[in-house]
C-alpha cells in the first residue's frame, strides 16, 4: 500500500484511525477522505455533501489535525413537506462526525490552508522545505 512505504504518511497518520485498513474493512462511520501526496504538500479531500461551512470545525492543536462536522436533518414545510408526512427511508447520514490525524514533524501546520467547494473540503498541508525531495548534483 502506498501509505505504508511513505515516511510522511507513516508518521503523519498513525492516530488509530482505521482508514489504512483494506476497503472492505474500513468503517463507514467517519468522514470519507482522500489523501494525495504532492512533492511539496499533503492534500486531504473530505466529502461533506449537504454541510454548511458554518457546521465545519477544522482545528490544529500541536500535531493533531481534527475535523468535526454537524449535519442536521429536518422535515419541514419549506422543502415541500406537510405535517402528515413521514419518513419512509432514511439512508443519508446526519448528526456529528469527526476525523483526527496526527501530523508528522515534516509537515508545516503554520502554513496549512483549506477551501470548501461543492461539498468537498480540501486541506493542504505544506511539507517543510528541509523535508522536500531535492536533486543532488553529481560532480564529474
Amino acid at each position: 500500500m502506498l501509505f505504508r512505504n511513505d515516511p510522511f504518511f507513516a508518521s503523519a497518520f498513525s492516530s488509530g484511525d482505521r482508514w489504512l485498513a483494506p476497503p472492505t474493512e474500513r468503517p463507514v462511520t467517519g468522514v470519507p477522505v482522500d489523501a494525495i501526496r504532492h512533492d511539496d504538500s499533503i492534500e486531504l479531500r473530505f466529502d461533506l455533501p449537504g454541510v454548511a461551512v458554518a457546521d465545519i470545525a477544522l482545528t490544529v492543536d500541536g500535531d493533531l489535525l481534527s475535523l468535526n462536522v454537524t449535519r442536521t436533518f429536518e422535515i419541514d414545510a419549506e422543502s415541500g413537506n406537510t405535517e402528515g408526512d413521514r419518513m419512509i427511508s432514511h439512508e443519508r447520514w446526519h448528526g456529528e462526525r469527526s476525523r483526527s490525524f496526527r501530523l508528522g514533524d515534516q509537515l508545516d501546520t503554520e502554513e496549512l490552508s483549506s477551501s470548501y467547494e461543492n461539498g468537498v473540503l480540501t486541506v493542504t498541508i505544506p511539507v517543510r522545505a528541509a523535508e522536500q525531495p531535492r536533486r543532488i548534483e553529481i560532480a564529474a
